[in-house]
C-alpha cells in the first residue's frame, strides 16, 4: 500500500515540476529545454528540494522505516521527466545529436540526483523521528549526511557537463 502512495507522490512531483517548467521556466531542467536545444541550470536546488521534502513528509506521516520507499518519489519524478529522451531520440535537436552520449549522462545524473535527494529526505525524517538514534532495523550506512554529500556532488558534476 505504501509503495503506491510513494509512486503517486513521484507522479505528483513530476506534475509540479512540469508546472514550474511551463510557468517559471528559469527554475527547472526539463525535457522541453532539451528539445529546443538548450539546457540551463540557474537554480537546481529548487528542483531537488521538492523530492527531498516530499519523501521527508511521507516518512513522517506514515512512520515507515522501509528505506527503499524513500527513493521512490525522486526516482519516479526524474524518470518521468527524462524517459522521452531515451525512448524517442528522434526528437533531440540536430545540434545535440552530436553530443548524445553527454545528454544521456546528463539525464542519468538527473535521475541519480533526484533519487539520492529523495532518499536523504526519508533518512532525515527517520533520524528526526527516532531522536537521532539508530533503530535496530536500520544501520546507518544510511547516514543522511553522506547521501546529501553524494547528491550535491552529482549536482555539481551535472552543472559541469557542457552540451
Amino acid at each position: 500500500m505504501l509503495i503506491f502512495l510513494y509512486l503517486i507522490s513521484g507522479l505528483l512531483i513530476n506534475l509540479i515540476l512540469r508546472f514550474l517548467d511551463k510557468h517559471v521556466t528559469k527554475y527547472y531542467f526539463s525535457v522541453s529545454t532539451v528539445t529546443i536545444g538548450k539546457i540551463v541550470y540557474k537554480y537546481p536546488l529548487i528542483s531537488v528540494l521538492l523530492p527531498t521534502a516530499v519523501s521527508f513528509t511521507l516518512t513522517v506521516i506514515f512512520r515507515t522505516s522501509e528505506t527503499i520507499l524513500f527513493a521512490i518519489p525522486g526516482f519516479t519524478a526524474s524518470f518521468l521527466a527524462v524517459w522521452p529522451i531515451f525512448y524517442a531520440p528522434e526528437f533531440i535537436p540536430q545540434e545535440l545529436l552530436k553530443k548524445k552520449s553527454k545528454l544521456y549522462i546528463l539525464c542519468v545524473f538527473h535521475i541519480l540526483e533526484f533519487t539520492i535527494f529523495s532518499y536523504a529526505g526519508g533518512l532525515i525524517a527517520i533520524y528526526e523521528l527516532t531522536g537521532g538514534m539508530k533503530t535496530s532495523k536500520m544501520d546507518y550506512s544510511h547516514n543522511y549526511w553522506l547521501w546529501l554529500l553524494l547528491g550535491f556532488s552529482i549536482l555539481i558534476l551535472r552543472k559541469r557537463i557542457k552540451l
